[in-house]
């Protein structure tokens, strides 16, 4: 039975029509069967968003699998639990909005497009980010913890005093990303990451892991390395004037050509 009733009459009617020339064991199993279909139809949303106003809205348990929030206004809104891979929240506003689990459910964003997007103050928590665009947006002050983003795209973004916690971040896109602002990395993985021309001035990325990533000629100064894992990571050029490097983890292929450490605690060498 592939028929879903979100009336409660209607799907009554139609049920004591079937089930008048069945056997009692057929028309429960029918029963059933349109119960469940209903019950998905119910966290089932309409496809497109655009350009309306969704603001304090619940979308908590939802499937919004390739829903279309273009230009659409969800500040305030939560996404708690939400199935939505694909969905598009292109140019969107969508400032203290929550993507958080609803109980055990953590929210699916898988590929979702956040392209020029404004989310500052949004709240991503277990989140899955992976190979999620965030081109050109803005997510100042965003909580990222315990998110998967990997081979996510930031190119751009500016997500001034971001603060990540336990997020894995593999093969993350982030060249000229703006993380400035004192944004804060605590105990990340961010393994084989792109930082070219990124600006993360004063931040944190102490008991990280960022191996193989690559910081070429990105903005550093004042940044907390503290303990930080950086073998095979790509320094070449980059500006680590008054960082704290106390700790840092490096290899015989960390390339620190032209790596500036002016004024560094505990600046670092090969073989030092």
């Amino acid at each position: 039975m592939t028929a879903s009733f979100k009336s409660p009459i209607r799907l009554v009617s139609k049920l004591l029509f079937v089930c008048t020339s069945l056997s009692l064991a057929a028309c429960t199993e029918e029963v059933m069967e349109a119960s469940e279909a209903d019950e998905l139809a119910e966290t089932q949303e309409a496809a497109s968003y655009r350009g309306t106003d969704q603001s304090s809205r619940s979308f908590d348990g939802k499937n919004l699998t390739d829903a279309d929030f273009t230009g659409a206004n969800v500040s305030h809104s939560t996404f708690r639990g939400v199935t939505a891979p694909g969905v598009i929240f292109y140019g969107a506003t969508g400032n203290w909005a929550k993507f958080e689990p609803k109980g055990t459910t953590i929210s699916h964003l898988e590929d979702a497009d956040f392209y020029g997007a404004t989310f500052n103050y949004a709240v991503f928590t277990k989140a899955r980010l992976d190979g999620a665009r965030f081109h050109g947006a803005t997510l100042n002050y965003v909580k990222l913890i315990d998110a998967h983003l990997e081979k996510a795209n930031l190119y751009g973004a500016n997500f001034s005093g971001a603060y990540l916690h336990g997020a894995q971040l593999d093969g993350i896109d982030c060249r000229g990303t703006d993380f400035g602002g004192a944004s804060t990395f605590w105990e990340n993985i961010f393994t084989g990451a792109d930082f070219r021309n990124a600006n993360c001035e004063k931040a944190d990325f102490s008991g990280g892991y960022m191996n193989k990533t690559n910081f070429t000629s990105a903005n550093l100064k004042g940044a907390n390395f503290s303990n930080t894992s950086l073998r095979g990571a790509n320094m070449t050029n980059a500006n680590a004037s008054g960082a704290n490097l106390c700790g840092v983890k490096i290899d015989s292929a960390t390339v620190l050509t032209g790596f500036i450490q002016t004024g560094a605690a505990c600046p670092i060498t090969i073989g030092g």
